[in-house]
C-alpha cells in the first residue's frame, strides 16, 4: 500500500513538473505496490 502511495505522489509530480522520468517511476512503483 505504501508503495502504491508513494509511486502515485511520484507519478503526480512528475506529470506537473513535466519530468517524464518521475512519472514513469511513479508509475512502476504503484506497480510494485500491487505485486506485493
Amino acid at each position: 500500500m505504501k508503495d502504491q502511495v508513494r509511486g502515485k505522489a511520484e507519478e503526480i509530480k512528475g506529470k506537473v513538473t513535466g519530468n517524464r522520468t518521475e512519472e514513469t517511476k511513479g508509475k512502476l512503483r504503484q506497480q510494485v505496490g500491487k505485486a506485493k
